[in-house]
């Protein structure tokens, strides 16, 4: 069985997305204490909204990493790992995709910055 992304890329995906959350609660915690005893800013007021409909957002992406179907089909035949004699790598496989990772190839970004 072939899964994409490889075991270490996904743990990573989880790991990121659970960071990135941790981190935004903290931050929402912190400015709904201020906001609670009236030493928010107003820029802290003003982010505030925001900054829960981010962690909305990471929530779902998460939800969605969590839950992704990694298996990407059936290896028929591989080469191996073999480096040509100029150091490029030599490395190819035959493999039967599932039918249900057949898209429409369209890039779908997870993050904005």
């Amino acid at each position: 069985m072939v899964h994409q992304p490889s075991d270490v890329d996904h743990k990573y995906s989880e790991t990121d997305t659970q960071e990135d959350m941790s981190e935004m609660e903290g931050w929402i915690t912190s400015a709904e204490a201020a906001a609670e005893a009236g030493l928010a800013s107003s820029t802290t007021l003003q982010a505030l909204p925001i900054r829960k409909a981010i962690l909305a957002e990471q929530k779902a992406v998460a939800d969605e990493v969590r839950t992704f179907s990694r298996q990407f089909g059936k290896a028929f035949a591989t080469s191996g790992y073999r480096r040509a004699p100029r150091g490029c790598c030599l490395d190819w496989g035959l493999i039967e995709i599932d039918m249900k990772r057949i898209g429409q190839n369209k890039v779908r970004y997870l993050y904005r910055n």
